[in-house]
This record gives structure tokens, C-alpha cells and sequence, in this order.
């Protein structure tokens, strides 16, 4: 299990895939949803896990296939649903 910690936060990457027929089309870096899975104990108190992200270019920590990690700095804007 991972635990971010101070203002880390840990985030999930889910790519978006299309199809076209029986052909899939796997995300672009832009297609890409990041959304909170844990935070760190001294982050704000607007963020939260489930939430989406936008984030600054070239920034964060890959951690597996699936996850990163970033400041909470470099959390540019929160989609709202």
C-alpha cells in the first residue's frame, strides 16, 4: 500500500480508450483522467479522493503502471462533475 506523505498526492491514471469498429484506440497523453486516490496529511482541505485532476506538464513520480504521485502545488484545477 502506498501512503503519500506532507502534501503528496497519490493519483490514479485511467486512460480513455475508443473503438472504431473492432479496432481500439488506446488514449493520448491528454485523454488521460487522473484521479485522487489518497492524500497526503498536510494537504488542503479542497482536495479529495475521487476527484479529477488537471495537472502541470512533465511533473509527478510514476509509481506503477497506474499511479503517481505529486505535490499538491502542481494541481492546476479540479473538474466538477
Amino acid at each position: 500500500m502506498i501512503i503519500p506523505l506532507n502534501t503528496k498526492v497519490l493519483l490514479k491514471e485511467i486512460k480513455k480508450e475508443k473503438k472504431l469498429g473492432s479496432l481500439i484506440i488506446s488514449s493520448e497523453p491528454d485523454q488521460i483522467q487522473l484521479i485522487i486516490e489518497k492524500i497526503g496529511f498536510e494537504c488542503k482541505e479542497t482536495l479529495h479522493v475521487g476527484q479529477e485532476v488537471l495537472l502541470e506538464k512533465y511533473v509527478g513520480t510514476k509509481v506503477d503502471d497506474d499511479y503517481m504521485i505529486v505535490d499538491e502545488k502542481h494541481i492546476l484545477a479540479v473538474y466538477e462533475k
